[in-house]
């Protein structure tokens, strides 16, 4: 789709649609509200800019990875517009991490762009190099690493699992249902089970980890 349309590697995006892009994320949400519908592209090269049209497919996807250029844009914003920014870049971000964990347990369809790979349990091994890659793009992309990882544990805190906030929060409304709390040794054997469950995964997260430094990736 991409190469047909005479986009090249390098390609740096300015708009599609009349949508100026500054950012990964404003490319993949121009694609995706477009999805099945020709758009029209702008690109700018060393040449100059280029205009072609381009037709996104069900996924919004049109055959390209998408990279972070290294030219940064800052807006001056008042109190209430950072305020209000912040509240939606939360609110995509956790929709991102709700999506991505469905995604994981097969739950939501994976777009095409995304490999089986990027869908792998990573563990405290591979957090770390992912940190360390960020900190190395700058005290910025490290700033965003941590609220992603942040938001990612909020997520995961409010499932409803026992020993984390989202089964306790699910005892507590049984107990407020039935008007009894529940019994000990049922909330001991969920506990007991689900600790396993966490353990393996955080051996599964390990074992991905030891398998990507091997591996060189």
């Amino acid at each position: 789709m991409a190469r047909d349309a005479g986009l090249q590697p390098q390609d740096q995006f300015v708009s599609v649609d009349g949508r100026k892009i500054v950012a990964p994320d404003d490319l993949s949400r121009a694609l995706k509200d477009n999805k099945g519908k020709p758009v029209t592209v702008v690109v700018k090269r060393p040449s100059g800019e280029f205009t072609t049209t381009v037709t996104p497919n069900n996924d919004g996807v049109i055959g390209i990875g998408i990279g972070v250029n290294a030219e940064r844009y800052y807006k001056e914003m008042s109190v209430g517009e950072a305020a209000a920014q912040s509240v939606t870049v939360t609110g995509r971000m956790l929709d991102m991490t709700v999506k991505g964990f469905g995604m994981m347990f097969g739950l939501v369809e994976k777009p095409a762009n995304i490999s089986d790979a990027d869908m792998e349990v990573r563990g405290i091994v591979g957090i770390v190099q992912m940190g360390a890659g960020a900190l190395g793009s700058g005290v910025f992309d490290f700033v965003w690493f941590l609220v992603v990882i942040s938001i990612n544990l909020a997520v995961m805190n409010i499932l409803p699992i026992p020993m984390l906030d989202g089964g306790h929060i699910v005892f507590f409304l049984i107990e407020g249902i039935t008007g009894k709390p529940v019994n000990a040794k049922t909330k001991a054997l969920l506990s007991n089970l689900f600790f396993v469950l966490l353990i393996g995964l955080f051996a599964l997260g390990l074992f991905n980890d030891m398998k990507h430094i091997v591996g060189g990736k």
